[in-house]
């Protein structure tokens, strides 16, 4: 499933700053996951998990500077959409 326990430890991070925004009943976005992801990379000692913290930041930067591409078909013709990134919309609601 995984290459490398680098990139478990990157989804590990990732996840556990997903469930601690779940948890503390903040909005979902982007903004707060990269908030949260700097907040415990500050607090981390371990040189491992600072990479993984440093990966996953760089990963959502990444994610966001790159457009949503979907297909759609209409009228038996497929076509490409670019769709405007949703998650970077300013009304988030709490989960």
């Amino acid at each position: 499933m995984f290459d490398n326990d680098n990139e478990k430890l990157v989804d590990t991070v990732m996840g556990e700053a997903v469930m601690a925004l779940l948890e503390s009943e903040k909005a979902v976005s982007f903004d707060e996951l990269i908030a949260k992801l700097q907040e415990s990379l500050s607090n981390e000692t371990d040189p491992q998990r600072q990479a993984a913290y440093r990966v996953a930041i760089g990963g959502i930067h990444k994610f966001r500077s790159q457009p949503v591409v979907t297909k759609h078909s209409r009228h038996g013709t497929e076509y490409d959409l670019l769709l405007k990134n949703m998650m970077s919309q300013p009304g988030t609601t709490k989960h």
